[in-house]
């Protein structure tokens, strides 16, 4: 059978997908490099944490400034949210008792809005290894192209198979924040495989080669390109 572009309603993945941004405290107990040396050592306990809340998978991308860690991008999926959250702050478990004091230095969370799902069908018909990237532009967009922009991440014509195909990408989810006056475009692809070579090779541009807003992107460099500071899956 051959494989095609799948597009998601973005209602459907409310209380299933999240992406997040923490801004972090300055001088706060418990550092971002000191809670994934932790994480990292109980990586066992992790997986069995994240089975329990229904977690499928949590990945950490750190935002710089200066050099510092300044922010943090979350990306979770999961079978119920809500139901995963209130389980977490119930366990009595080593590693959610430290991601707890680890909140402490979160400053503030802002949940993006979730414009897209697309999905390379048949990619999921066997377990394969994956691992995620994250890309970002930022831009000047008035309110009908935004309109313009949601219309075209609905529409699979706006994708490209071929370069699906090209980057072995399993999925991509595309998540939009606004402030500032300028307005962000971000993708959190799944890569097939353990090679890197796909590894910030594509943008969002690469993918929707068809879109009547791509020259939005081509206006509008790229902001950056980055894996996880670290992923958590429950299979781990």
């Amino acid at each position: 059978m051959k494989r095609s572009i799948i597009i998601s309603d973005p209602a459907q993945y409310s209380n299933r997908v999240v992406l997040a941004e923490i801004q972090l405290k300055k001088n706060a107990n418990i550092n971002a490099k000191d809670w994934k040396l932790f994480m990292e050592a109980k990586r066992g306990e992790v997986a069995q944490s994240l089975n329990q809340e229904g977690v499928e998978g949590e990945h950490y991308f750190i935002l710089e400034e200066d050099g510092k860690p300044d922010s943090i991008l979350i990306f979770m999926e999961a079978d119920d949210l809500q139901q995963s959250a209130r389980i977490a702050a119930q366990s009595n478990l080593g590693v959610d008792k430290f991601h707890r004091q680890f909140k402490q230095s979160w400053d503030s969370k802002q949940k993006h809005e979730l414009l897209g799902v697309v999905e390379l069908g048949l990619a999921m018909e066997k377990k394969r290894r994956a691992k995620y990237f994250c890309q970002i532009v930022e831009f000047d967009i008035d309110e009908s192209q935004l309109s313009a922009l949601r219309r075209d991440l609905q529409d699979s014509n706006s994708f490209s198979l071929e370069e699906f195909r090209k980057g072995r990408i399993i999925s991509a989810h595309f998540f939009l924040r606004q402030g500032g006056g300028m307005t962000r475009l971000i993708q959190i692809a799944k890569i097939e495989g353990d090679s890197k070579s796909s590894l910030g090779k594509l943008s969002p541009l690469d993918l929707t080669q068809n879109m009547n807003n791509k020259d939005l992107f081509i206006r509008s460099p790229l902001l950056a390109t980055f894996k996880p500071f670290i992923s958590f899956c429950a299979s781990s």
